[in-house]
């Protein structure tokens, strides 16, 4: 198969699986899966795809880049004590 058929199956069936309304993550899983089988050989690809997901959830180099965004939302969404004191400004618009 050539590599645009196989891109168009991935995104086809990704869309395809949103429009049932299955969550994105688990559509996903589900096309990297199908993707695995087809393009990597059966059996061995998806043994291949378990082997990379164990191998990337025990790295924690890229841990703090979803994390910063949670933690300064959280930071700046609630007030100190002190702040609570004096009501909150006016925003400039």
């Amino acid at each position: 198969m050539e590599w645009y058929t196989i891109l168009a199956l991935l995104i086809g069936g990704l869309v395809a699986f949103m429009l049932i309304g299955l969550p994105v993550v688990f559509a996903f899983f589900a096309i990297n899966l199908i993707g695995a089988w087809f393009v990597m050989g059966g059996d061995n690809g998806v043994l291949q795809l378990m082997r990379n997901s164990v191998q990337s959830v025990q790295s924690f180099a890229l841990l703090p880049i979803p994390l910063f965004p949670r933690c300064t939302s959280a930071a700046t969404s609630h007030r100190s004590r002190s702040d609570r004191s004096s009501p909150p400004a006016a925003s400039p618009c």
